[in-house]
C-alpha cells in the first residue's frame, strides 16, 4: 500500500484486468500464498495517441497511450503523485516544514509484433513512499520491477510465454539526532526466468505447464552510522538463495455449471554459499 494504506499500491487506470483466486489455486502459481491476485496492466492503443490527467484534493495523476506502429505495437504510461508535502513547505511552525509525506507510482507497458506468431512485451513498476518528521526521522520503502515477455504461438491450440523478470524491495530509516546520523537499510532483490505454456486440447480442456527459476540475493540489515553516534555500523551478511519449480495443470469443463482444475507442482528452495547463524539466550 501506499501513504500507510490510505491509497492501493495499484493505480486502477493502469490495469485491464484483475482475478481474484481465493483458496485452491492452479499449480502454475507458487510461493507458499493462500490466495493470488493476478493483474494485468493495460497495453495502449494500437490506432491512435489518447492521454488524461486529474488533479484530486492531495493527489494527480495522468495517462499517456498510443501506437509505436499502428496496428504493429503500442505503448501506455500512467503516473501518480501526491503533493500534500508541498503544502507542509509554507506551514508557520518550522518543524512541519522540515517533514515529509508523499509517495509516486509509475506504470509503463510496451508491446510490438514482430511476425505472424510472435510478440514482445516489456513492462515496469516503480513506485516510493517517503515518510519524515521534523528532520529528525524519515523512512522511505518501495517497490521496482521490470519484466520482457516472449508470446509464441505455435499453432492454433498452443502458445508460450517467456518471461525475464527483475524485482526490488527496499526500505531505508534515517534517524538523526542532533550531530548523530544513522542509517537502516534492508532489501530483496530477485531476478527470475519463467517459461509457461498453454495447450487447448478442445473448447472443454485446457492444459497448463511450465518451469520458472528464481536467484535471489538479500540484505538483512545494514546500519551505517557517524563517528558522533552512540550506535556501531553494521552488516549483517548478504544472504543468496535459488528457488526453481515445474508444474502441470489441467481443467476440465463438463458444463457451464461444473468444472474441475487439478495439478501439480514441484518446487525446491536453496540457500547458496557460507552463512553464520547466531544463538542467543533468554
Amino acid at each position: 500500500s501506499h501513504m500507510m494504506g490510505f491509497f492501493s499500491v495499484f493505480n486502477s487506470e493502469a490495469l485491464k484486468d484483475a482475478v481474484l483466486t481465493k483458496g485452491a489455486g492452479s499449480a502454475e502459481y507458487g510461493g507458499r500464498l493462500s490466495s493470488v491476485l493476478d493483474l494485468k496492466m493495460k497495453e495502449g492503443n494500437l490506432r491512435k495517441y489518447d492521454g488524461s490527467a486529474s488533479v484530486g484534493l492531495v493527489a494527480m495523476h495522468g495517462l499517456f497511450e498510443g501506437p509505436i506502429r499502428k496496428d504493429a505495437g503500442s505503448f501506455f504510461v500512467a503516473g501518480r503523485r501526491t503533493y500534500f508535502d508541498y503544502f507542509l513547505k509554507i506551514s508557520k511552525n518550522k518543524n512541519i516544514r522540515k517533514s515529509s509525506l508523499y509517495f509516486y507510482d509509475l506504470n509503463a507497458k510496451a508491446n510490438y509484433q514482430l511476425g505472424t506468431n510472435d510478440r514482445l512485451y516489456l513492462s515496469g513498476y516503480f513506485g516510493k513512499d517517503v515518510l519524515g518528521y521534523k528532520g529528525e526521522f524519515g523512512i522511505e520503502w518501495g517497490n521496482t520491477t521490470a519484466t520482457i515477455r516472449w508470446n509464441h504461438l505455435f499453432n492454433h491450440k498452443l502458445f508460450s510465454n517467456t518471461s525475464m523478470i527483475y524485482s526490488l524491495y527496499d526500505y531505508n530509516v534515517g534517524l538523526t539526532t542532533g550531530n548523530e546520523l544513522v542509517n537502516i537499510y534492508s532489501s530483496i532483490k530477485n531476478y527470475s526466468l519463467k517459461e509457461d505454456f498453454q495447450y487447448f486440447a478442445d473448447s472443454k480442456n485446457t492444459i497448463k505447464f511450465g518451469l520458472q527459476a528464481s536467484y535471489y540475493s538479500f540484505v538483512p540489515g545494514e546500519i551505517k552510522a557517524n563517528q558522533e553516534s552512540s550506535i556501531n555500523s553494521l552488516l549483517i551478511k548478504k544472504k543468496y538463495a535459488f528457488e526453481s519449480a515445474i508444474y502441470l495443470n489441467h481443467e476440465r469443463q463438463f458444463s457451464d455449471l461444473f468444472s474441475i482444475n487439478y495439478g501439480l507442482r514441484y518446487s525446491s528452495f536453496s540457500v547458496l554459499g557460507p552463512g553464520e547463524a547466531y544463538t542467543f539466550d533468554a
